[in-house]
């Protein structure tokens, strides 16, 4: 197994290095001048230039690779053409928000996609199977962004019932960082009415990112339970007299559990590039807001700086789901 993951992290590497170069190359293939930005529609040829050596955009494309890769190594990610603040120091701003909506999309996908998929296996062909394939099929038909402006309409428009737009309420202040995620910090500082505020404008882009990984994760469990409920162990654990909800999780959920292993990796790699509609629908100020805004404006480091840090963490997603595979199933260790 050490040699398994010592050959991923090496291609984790390669990896890395491919697609900061590949984003690199695109950024700056695109028709627009960052230094124009910067400077402004009414600033001068000489001014442009200034701004062009001081974003060192007037060396060759190589040597600006080469310059940003090396201080990559460093951990330096670069400066921000928009704010001229360290693109690490931002990043590192906006991730909290982030990941606790990806958490929360995450909880609410796998909740409900497992439940939806074993409850459709059980009862195959019945009311709950029926409607478990309607979502799976209008969950896998529509665009993120499409949830996020329907949710908003029902629940928001028309129903008042939650919240939208930010991660608190105008009436309350962002609570003291500890952990930078808000129903958590509140929770510590014993802001209670504060935690209810923030788990409110959770549940709207939450069950929008979420969505489309309910559809997927109850379909693919649906059809593993299907398979699995016809073993030979299955029957002869029913045979034993075991209570069926032991049948049921124990003997053949486990042994189903590797292709929904599988999908479930995959998206949860897709989790932090969908965040990025989502946030823009739902003005939720994370990472994903931030990216936005940076290819908006051609921001170069913040740009290749996204993508290398969500290719970080769809790897090591990778990487993870490897290591469940491991402790599903040791036959997969030989």
């Amino acid at each position: 197994m050490g040699l398994v993951i010592a050959r991923r992290l090496a291609f984790l590497v390669l990896t890395l290095v491919g697609m900061s170069l590949f984003v690199f190359i695109v950024t700056h293939a695109v028709p627009q001048d960052p230094a124009r930005l910067v400077a402004g529609d009414y600033a001068t040829r000489a001014t442009l230039e200034k701004v062009r050596q001081d974003l060192g955009l007037d060396r060759p494309l190589w040597e600006q690779y080469y310059l940003y890769m090396r201080a990559l190594l460093r951990g330096d990610l670069g400066r921000s053409f928009m704010s001229n603040k360290p693109v690490l120091k931002e990043i590192l701003t906006f991730l909290p928000a982030t990941i606790e909506l990806s958490l929360a999309s995450v909880v609410f996908s796998l909740v409900l996609g497992l439940g939806l998929g074993v409850l459709s296996a059980i009862n195959r062909g019945g009311l709950i199977d029926h409607a478990s394939r309607l979502i799976s099929v209008i969950g896998a038909a529509m665009p993120i962004f499409w949830y996020g402006l329907m949710l908003q309409l029902i629940f928001y428009r028309r129903l008042g019932w939650l919240p939208v737009g930010g991660r608190l309420g105008s009436s309350f202040a962002a609570p003291p960082t500890i952990t930078g995620f808000y129903t958590i910090d509140a929770a510590l500082t014993g802001q209670w009415p504060m935690v209810w505020d923030a788990v409110a404008h959770l549940v709207l882009p939450g069950v929008s990112l979420g969505f489309l990984t309910v559809a997927i994760l109850a379909r693919i469990t649906r059809s593993s339970m299907l398979e699995t409920l016809n073993q030979d162990y299955v029957r002869t654990a029913r045979g034993k007299g075991l209570r069926e909800s032991r049948v049921i999780m124990v003997h053949a959920l486990r042994n189903a559990s590797l292709p929904i292993v599988t999908v479930f990796g995959l998206r949860l790699g897709a989790v932090f590039a969908g965040a990025v509609l989502v946030e823009a629908v739902f003005a939720w100020p994370g990472i994903g807001t931030y990216a936005y805004k940076a290819i908006e404006f051609s921001d170069y480091p913040v740009i290749i700086s996204f993508a290398v840090i969500a290719s970080l963490l769809y790897a090591l997603v990778n990487l993870a789901t490897d290591l469940v595979y491991f402790a599903l199933d040791p036959r997969i260790k030989q």
